[in-house]
Protein backbone atom coordinates (compact mmCIF):
# COMPACT_ATOMS: atom_id res chain seq x y z
CA UNK A 1 0.00 0.00 0.00
CA UNK A 2 1.54 3.53 -1.01
CA UNK A 3 1.15 7.32 0.27
CA UNK A 4 0.36 9.64 -2.36
CA UNK A 5 2.54 12.98 -2.24
CA UNK A 6 0.53 15.43 -3.34
CA UNK A 7 2.93 19.06 -3.58
CA UNK A 8 0.99 22.17 -4.08
CA UNK A 9 3.03 24.70 -4.98
CA UNK A 10 0.54 27.77 -5.87
CA UNK A 11 -0.76 30.26 -3.30
CA UNK A 12 -1.90 27.49 -0.77
CA UNK A 13 -1.43 27.54 2.93
CA UNK A 14 1.26 26.08 5.07
CA UNK A 15 0.30 23.52 7.52
CA UNK A 16 1.88 20.84 9.68
CA UNK A 17 -1.44 18.15 9.59
CA UNK A 18 -2.87 16.78 6.65
CA UNK A 19 -5.76 14.20 5.69
CA UNK A 20 -6.09 11.30 7.78
CA UNK A 21 -7.71 7.70 7.21
CA UNK A 22 -8.79 5.23 9.80
CA UNK A 23 -7.24 2.46 8.26
CA UNK A 24 -5.34 1.05 5.02
CA UNK A 25 -6.85 -2.52 4.93
CA UNK A 26 -11.02 -2.83 4.99
CA UNK A 27 -12.69 -5.42 4.70
CA UNK A 28 -16.11 -5.89 3.44
CA UNK A 29 -19.22 -6.64 4.91
CA UNK A 30 -21.14 -9.73 3.62
CA UNK A 31 -22.99 -7.35 1.35
CA UNK A 32 -19.32 -6.46 0.00
CA UNK A 33 -19.46 -3.03 1.28
CA UNK A 34 -16.96 -1.09 3.67
CA UNK A 35 -16.56 2.78 4.94
CA UNK A 36 -13.48 5.29 5.20
CA UNK A 37 -13.34 7.50 7.31
CA UNK A 38 -11.26 10.61 6.18
CA UNK A 39 -10.54 13.48 8.49
CA UNK A 40 -9.38 16.64 7.27
CA UNK A 41 -6.70 17.98 9.84
CA UNK A 42 -5.20 21.12 7.44
CA UNK A 43 -6.20 24.62 8.25
CA UNK A 44 -7.90 24.54 4.31
CA UNK A 45 -10.70 22.75 2.69
CA UNK A 46 -9.73 19.94 0.71
CA UNK A 47 -11.07 18.67 -2.55
CA UNK A 48 -10.66 15.01 -2.79
CA UNK A 49 -10.91 12.81 -5.50
CA UNK A 50 -11.22 8.68 -5.57
CA UNK A 51 -9.59 6.28 -8.09
CA UNK A 52 -9.95 2.22 -7.68
CA UNK A 53 -8.09 -0.11 -9.44
CA UNK A 54 -8.49 -3.62 -9.76
CA UNK A 55 -5.07 -5.83 -7.86
CA UNK A 56 -4.57 -8.83 -10.09
CA UNK A 57 -1.50 -11.09 -8.55
CA UNK A 58 -0.45 -13.51 -10.69
CA UNK A 59 3.21 -15.69 -10.36
CA UNK A 60 3.91 -13.13 -7.48
CA UNK A 61 3.00 -10.62 -9.55
CA UNK A 62 1.27 -7.80 -8.42
CA UNK A 63 -0.93 -5.78 -11.40
CA UNK A 64 -3.18 -2.82 -10.95
CA UNK A 65 -6.19 -2.17 -13.49
CA UNK A 66 -7.88 0.99 -13.36
CA UNK A 67 -11.42 1.52 -13.46
CA UNK A 68 -12.23 3.98 -16.08
CA UNK A 69 -14.83 4.80 -18.27
CA UNK A 70 -13.74 2.60 -21.35
CA UNK A 71 -13.92 -0.84 -19.37
CA UNK A 72 -17.36 0.22 -17.04
CA UNK A 73 -18.87 -2.69 -17.61
CA UNK A 74 -16.14 -4.75 -15.89
CA UNK A 75 -16.26 -2.82 -12.48
CA UNK A 76 -17.04 -4.72 -9.71
CA UNK A 77 -16.95 -1.97 -6.98
CA UNK A 78 -17.79 1.77 -6.66
CA UNK A 79 -17.21 4.83 -4.14
CA UNK A 80 -20.10 6.47 -3.01
CA UNK A 81 -18.31 10.09 -3.32
CA UNK A 82 -16.22 9.50 -6.30
CA UNK A 83 -15.23 13.91 -5.62
CA UNK A 84 -15.94 15.38 -2.47
CA UNK A 85 -15.28 18.59 -0.93
CA UNK A 86 -14.38 18.42 2.88
CA UNK A 87 -13.76 20.99 5.08
CA UNK A 88 -11.06 22.25 7.09
CA UNK A 89 -10.82 20.00 10.73
CA UNK A 90 -13.99 17.91 9.85
CA UNK A 91 -14.60 13.96 8.96
CA UNK A 92 -16.21 11.90 6.24
CA UNK A 93 -17.01 8.85 5.56
CA UNK A 94 -16.56 7.64 1.76
CA UNK A 95 -18.65 4.18 1.21
CA UNK A 96 -16.89 1.55 -1.50
CA UNK A 97 -20.16 -1.23 -2.06
CA UNK A 98 -20.05 -4.12 -4.88
CA UNK A 99 -21.32 -3.90 -7.60
CA UNK A 100 -21.59 -7.88 -9.13
CA UNK A 101 -23.50 -8.90 -6.18
CA UNK A 102 -23.81 -12.88 -6.81
CA UNK A 103 -21.60 -12.59 -9.93
CA UNK A 104 -18.02 -12.06 -8.09
CA UNK A 105 -15.81 -14.78 -7.25
CA UNK A 106 -16.13 -15.86 -4.31
CA UNK A 107 -13.62 -18.23 -4.08
CA UNK A 108 -10.66 -16.27 -3.93
CA UNK A 109 -10.24 -12.24 -1.90
CA UNK A 110 -10.89 -10.08 -4.25
CA UNK A 111 -8.69 -6.69 -3.83
CA UNK A 112 -9.03 -2.95 -4.64
CA UNK A 113 -7.05 -0.20 -4.24
CA UNK A 114 -8.71 2.81 -3.43
CA UNK A 115 -6.80 6.00 -3.83
CA UNK A 116 -7.72 9.68 -2.19
CA UNK A 117 -5.96 12.18 -3.72
CA UNK A 118 -6.40 15.43 -1.52
CA UNK A 119 -5.62 19.32 -2.79
CA UNK A 120 -6.29 22.37 -1.44
CA UNK A 121 -9.94 24.05 -2.03
CA UNK A 122 -10.71 27.46 -1.89
CA UNK A 123 -13.69 28.94 -2.10
CA UNK A 124 -15.48 31.92 -3.83
CA UNK A 125 -13.74 35.13 -2.15
CA UNK A 126 -12.12 33.29 0.42
CA UNK A 127 -8.25 34.70 1.40
CA UNK A 128 -5.09 32.23 -0.54
CA UNK A 129 -1.73 32.95 1.21
CA UNK A 130 1.58 32.56 -0.74
CA UNK A 131 3.13 29.79 0.03
CA UNK A 132 3.68 25.85 0.03
CA UNK A 133 1.78 23.23 1.36
CA UNK A 134 2.24 19.39 1.26
CA UNK A 135 -0.49 17.33 1.51
CA UNK A 136 -0.78 13.35 1.67
CA UNK A 137 -3.54 11.07 -0.30
CA UNK A 138 -3.46 7.30 0.49
CA UNK A 139 -3.82 4.32 -1.30
CA UNK A 140 -5.46 1.84 1.16
CA UNK A 141 -6.96 -1.81 -0.09
CA UNK A 142 -10.39 -2.81 0.14
CA UNK A 143 -10.77 -6.63 0.33
CA UNK A 144 -14.17 -8.70 -0.36
CA UNK A 145 -13.01 -11.94 1.29
CA UNK A 146 -13.39 -15.30 -0.02
CA UNK A 147 -16.37 -17.09 1.30
CA UNK A 148 -14.13 -19.53 2.69
CA UNK A 149 -10.27 -19.43 3.54
CA UNK A 150 -7.96 -21.89 2.57
CA UNK A 151 -4.63 -21.33 5.10
CA UNK A 152 -1.39 -22.13 3.35
CA UNK A 153 2.00 -20.43 3.83
CA UNK A 154 5.35 -20.55 4.29
CA UNK A 155 7.57 -18.18 6.77
CA UNK A 156 10.74 -18.03 7.19
CA UNK A 157 13.15 -15.96 9.54
CA UNK A 158 15.62 -15.02 8.10
CA UNK A 159 17.59 -12.84 10.89
CA UNK A 160 17.21 -9.18 9.69
CA UNK A 161 14.10 -9.96 7.38
CA UNK A 162 11.18 -12.39 7.87
CA UNK A 163 9.68 -14.00 4.32
CA UNK A 164 6.23 -15.24 3.98
CA UNK A 165 4.72 -17.44 1.05
CA UNK A 166 1.29 -17.04 1.08
CA UNK A 167 -0.24 -19.41 -0.87
CA UNK A 168 -4.08 -19.82 0.34
CA UNK A 169 -6.62 -18.16 -1.14
CA UNK A 170 -7.23 -14.98 1.50
CA UNK A 171 -4.96 -12.19 3.07
CA UNK A 172 -3.10 -13.09 6.33
CA UNK A 173 -2.23 -10.47 9.26
CA UNK A 174 0.76 -11.63 10.92
CA UNK A 175 2.05 -10.19 14.07
CA UNK A 176 5.93 -10.08 15.03
CA UNK A 177 5.77 -9.60 19.16
CA UNK A 178 9.70 -9.45 20.16
CA UNK A 179 8.41 -7.03 22.92
CA UNK A 180 9.61 -7.71 27.07
CA UNK A 181 9.21 -5.84 30.26
CA UNK A 182 12.46 -4.46 29.48
CA UNK A 183 11.99 -4.17 25.15
CA UNK A 184 9.15 -1.78 24.49
CA UNK A 185 10.01 -0.35 21.38
CA UNK A 186 10.69 -1.56 18.03
CA UNK A 187 10.17 -4.98 18.81
CA UNK A 188 6.42 -4.76 17.20
CA UNK A 189 4.88 -5.36 13.90
CA UNK A 190 2.10 -6.01 11.93
CA UNK A 191 2.44 -7.19 8.28
CA UNK A 192 -0.36 -7.85 5.86
CA UNK A 193 0.01 -10.24 3.12
CA UNK A 194 -2.07 -10.84 0.28
CA UNK A 195 -3.02 -14.01 -1.11
CA UNK A 196 -0.60 -15.57 -3.85
CA UNK A 197 1.90 -13.00 -2.67
CA UNK A 198 5.40 -14.36 -1.72
CA UNK A 199 7.63 -11.20 0.13
CA UNK A 200 10.40 -10.42 2.52
CA UNK A 201 9.51 -7.82 5.12
CA UNK A 202 12.53 -5.78 7.08
CA UNK A 203 12.10 -6.57 11.18
CA UNK A 204 12.38 -3.56 13.13
CA UNK A 205 15.42 -3.59 15.44
CA UNK A 206 14.65 -4.89 19.04
CA UNK A 207 12.32 -7.83 16.78
CA UNK A 208 15.66 -9.63 15.60
CA UNK A 209 15.85 -12.92 16.85
CA UNK A 210 16.50 -16.52 16.22
CA UNK A 211 13.01 -17.07 17.41
CA UNK A 212 10.50 -15.28 16.53
CA UNK A 213 6.89 -15.11 18.22
CA UNK A 214 3.92 -14.51 15.78
CA UNK A 215 0.19 -14.36 15.89
CA UNK A 216 -1.48 -15.22 12.61
CA UNK A 217 -4.59 -15.05 11.62
CA UNK A 218 -7.49 -14.55 8.83
CA UNK A 219 -9.70 -11.11 8.20
CA UNK A 220 -12.19 -12.70 10.95
CA UNK A 221 -10.14 -14.65 13.34
CA UNK A 222 -11.68 -17.68 11.81
CA UNK A 223 -8.26 -18.91 11.89
CA UNK A 224 -5.88 -17.68 14.43
CA UNK A 225 -2.46 -19.85 15.72
CA UNK A 226 0.22 -17.94 17.72
CA UNK A 227 3.57 -19.83 16.62
CA UNK A 228 7.56 -19.53 16.46
CA UNK A 229 9.45 -19.60 13.78
CA UNK A 230 13.17 -20.27 14.26
CA UNK A 231 16.53 -19.38 11.85
CA UNK A 232 16.60 -22.02 9.17
CA UNK A 233 13.46 -24.08 10.28
CA UNK A 234 10.80 -22.48 7.79
CA UNK A 235 7.02 -22.55 9.72
CA UNK A 236 5.15 -24.62 6.88
CA UNK A 237 1.00 -24.93 6.85
CA UNK A 238 -0.20 -26.69 3.62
Amino acid sequence: MKKILVLCLCILSTGVHALQIDTMVKVADKGGSGVFTLTNETDNASFISTKVSKIEIKNNIVSYIPYVKDNLKDWEVTTTLPKLILDSHRVKNIGVRSLCSESCDVTTDQVYRIEFTPSVYYREGEKRKSAVNFNYGYAPIFVIPAKESVIKYTIENKGKQIRIKNDGNTFLKIHVDQCTSEITTKCSQRITVLAGRDKEFQLLDNSINSTLKLAIGNHDLTYYQEKSVTSGSPLIRN
